[in-house]
């Protein structure tokens, strides 16, 4: 039934052997439950590592610096989006650089969401047509 529905495609008597199938099943929902949570893992580190070469390229910047810069001056887009801006769209990333590097003389106003730390925000109108994020949340979820 189910065991043997799941075990379809396994090569030898992992696909027709009561015994054998049952436990490989078991060990693949196993290795499927534990790479759900590595897939966020390296994802996100893939992400870090396209930020950090395209920051460098575009900027002399580490990908310390640069995110530090993004935080200071209030630009909230997450790493997900950043590094899709670096690889899809560079004029846009290098703009996102350009102002890291150079900030604007304005006072960013700042949302106090954490009572120890204030984060700015600032909003590119750009990105404003993206409805996917929530762009005043999307920083500081991800770097708590």
């Amino acid at each position: 039934g189910k065991v043997f529905h799941l075990a379809k495609g396994y090569r030898g008597r992992s696909k027709n052997c009561w015994v054998i199938a049952r436990n490989r099943v078991e060990k693949g929902l196993q290795y499927q439950y534990r790479d759900r949570r590595t897939k966020k893992r390296e994802l996100r580190s893939q992400w870090i590592q396209q930020i950090g070469a395209a920051s460098k390229q575009m900027g002399n910047l580490s990908y310390s610096r640069f995110i530090h810069g993004v935080v200071e001056n209030g630009i909230a887009l997450d790493r997900r989006t950043l590094a899709e801006l670096a690889i899809t769209e560079p004029f846009s990333f290098r703009a996102v650089v350009d102002t890291v590097q150079n900030p604007p003389a304005s006072e960013v106003p700042r949302v106090e969401s954490d009572p120890v730390k204030s984060y700015p925000v600032r909003e590119f109108p750009a990105f404003a047509d993206r409805s996917s994020h929530s762009i005043g949340e999307v920083v500081m979820a991800e770097d708590q």
